[in-house]
């Protein structure tokens, strides 16, 4: 971080440049500046030792005593400022570098342990010395207290899309659903419409259920079955998920061929499911599906085809 000091209007120059002369004014520009920094939280203690360098150039023009007691003034909260400029290398110390690059402008670099450097650029263009040497303090002192804030927490990451679709992948649900379902066979060469109820519990691999379908046509005749399936499911969103599996189901069926003798006949049908799932509240799902198959007639080896296809309404969660 850099920032360039702007200077004074030339009259406010003065009238600092003759204050530092009143003993009274230097006492109270050397009042602390800033609140003791509390300690890092759950971490290391903040520093409670300022170590201040200058250089050549810099020490030639600033007073490196005056630098050094105006930041311990102005820091406060007990920070030591020692005389000495190094100490030990495991010291837990903030260090503060003052440079004179340029006739007119100091650098001060100020680092504290485990943070970034602070750099700051301090224009005394028409500054008495005496007078720069405060600004310099004030800049190193500014960057020091800012250095020794406790650090604020990162704010958590909101997850991604894709991680709650993972999370949720993993969670097992009970789910109950009901919907309207629209069939047509080949074999029995009619349309058939009606309900079907499905209890599923969703693990994370496979999704397993036990359905009860009741279907009629046109002419009268029924269909009921019980089917169970297996599918898995690929998340497609946190509110979106396409379920693909298979299914065998067993119906009895009347009244749907007039030559049928008995009345009631069996039916098999091994079939495919094929479902898009879209989330309508935290616990309720739209289920538009496909059931794909065949219709197996055992008592007259006969087999046909099964198109069917369904909505539903689901609610899981338990």
């Amino acid at each position: 971080m850099s920032e360039r000091a702007a200077r004074p209007p030339w009259g406010l120059v003065a009238g600092i440049a003759l204050a530092a002369l009143v003993p009274a004014t230097e006492a109270a520009a050397e009042a602390p500046a800033a609140a003791p920094a509390a300690p890092a939280s759950g971490g290391e203690a903040s520093p409670s030792v300022v170590r201040v360098a200058l250089t050549k150039a810099a020490s030639e023009k600033l007073s490196e005593q005056r630098v050094r007691r105006l930041v311990e003034l102005q820091v406060g909260g007990g920070a030591v400022v020692p005389a000495e400029a190094i100490g030990p290398l495991d010291e837990n110390a903030v260090r503060v570098f003052i440079d004179l690059p340029e006739p007119t402008v100091v650098t001060v670099q100020v680092q504290a342990p485990d943070r970034r450097l602070e750099t700051r650029n301090v224009d005394v263009a028409g500054l008495p010395w005496e007078v720069a040497t405060r600004f310099v303090a004030t800049a190193a002192s500014q960057s020091v207290s800012a250095l020794l804030a406790p650090k604020r927490k990162p704010r958590p990451r909101p997850p991604t899309p894709e991680e709650i679709a993972r999370e949720l992948a993993k969670q097992p649900a009970l789910e109950v659903s009901s919907g309207l379902e629209a069939v047509y066979n080949s074999d029995l060469e009619t349309a058939l419409f009606g309900s079907r109820l499905r209890v599923a519990f969703h693990e994370r691999v496979l999704s397993e259920s036990v359905s009860l379908a009741a279907l009629g046509s046109l002419d009268g005749g029924l269909w009921a079955e019980v089917d169970v399936a297996a599918w898995h499911r690929l998340w497609l969103d946190p509110d979106l998920r396409l379920g693909l599996g298979a299914g065998f189901a067993l119906g009895l069926t009347r009244g749907l061929r007039a030559e049928a003798d008995p009345d009631l006949e069996l039916w098999v049908r091994p079939h495919g499911l094929v479902a898009l799932d879209v989330r309508l509240q935290p616990n309720a799902w739209l289920r538009i599906g496909l059931d794909p198959g065949a219709s197996v007639d055992p008592s007259r080896d006969a087999v046909g085809l099964w198109m069917g296809g369904s909505a539903a309404l689901a609610y899981e969660g338990w």
